[in-house]
C-alpha cells in the first residue's frame, strides 16, 4: 500500500484500517537497501546507476531498474569509447530518470537550467524550501548544470531511445579529452 498515494481517501482508509487489517508492517528500505534488489550485477554500468541512485535517495525499486535500462542501452550505443563517456552520462541519467519517472519528489528540468541560477542571483528573497533542499542535493550530488550531452541524454531517457548520430558527436568529444 502507498499511503502517500490515497489523498481523499485517507481518512476512510484510517477508519476502518482496525476493521479490514489483523497484521500491519511497515516496509521501507532504504536506497541502499533497495540498489542492492534491484542492482545485483557487479559490471561498470549497474555499480554506477546503484551509486548515484543511492546519492540521490532513490527507493523505488522500478525507478532504479528504469534508469539501469536506459544505461544499459546508452552502454551499447558508447561502448566503443572511452569508459569515461559513461561515467560521465550515468550521473545525468539518475537525474533524469528520477526527474521524468518521480516527478512530485524530483526537481524539474526547468528547476534544474533556470530555477537554481535564479536562487543564487536573488539570495535576499526567500527560497521555497523544496527548492532548498533540491538545490543542496544538487550539490552535494556534484551536478553543476545541464550542458548540451546532458539535453541529448535528457532527451533519449525522456523518449526511451537516444539519437546514436548525437550521441557520436558528444561521445566522440568525451573520449578525445579522456584519450
Amino acid at each position: 500500500l502507498n499511503v502517500e498515494a490515497l489523498d481523499e481517501d485517507k481518512a476512510d482508509f484510517e477508519t476502518y484500517f482496525e476493521k479490514v487489517i489483523d497484521t500491519s508492517l511497515s516496509f521501507e528500505p532504504t536506497p541502499r537497501e533497495c540498489v542492492a534488489i534491484a542492482l545485483p550485477g557487479t559490471t561498470l554500468i549497474p555499480q554506477l546507476v546503484g551509486e548515484y541512485c543511492i546519492k540521490l535517495g532513490l527507493s523505488n525499486i522500478r525507478l532504479i531498474k528504469k534508469i539501469e535500462r536506459a544505461a544499459l542501452r546508452l552502454g551499447q550505443l558508447v561502448k566503443d569509447y572511452d569508459e569515461q563517456v559513461i561515467r560521465q552520462a550515468v550521473p545525468s541519467l539518475a537525474l533524469f530518470g528520477w526527474i521524468i519517472y518521480d516527478p512530485t519528489r524530483a526537481p524539474s528540468m526547468e528547476f534544474l537550467t533556470k530555477g537554481r541560477w535564479d536562487l543564487l542571483r536573488h539570495r535576499e528573497k526567500e527560497i521555497p524550501p523544496a527548492e532548498a533542499a533540491w538545490s543542496a542535493l544538487l550539490n552535494a550530488y556534484g551536478f553543476s548544470h545541464v550542458d548540451e550531452f546532458d539535453s541529448v541524454l535528457f532527451n533519449g531517457m525522456h523518449d526511451g531511445y537516444f539519437d546514436p548520430k548525437l550521441l557520436q558527436t558528444y561521445a566522440t568529444a568525451i573520449d578525445a579529452r579522456a584519450k
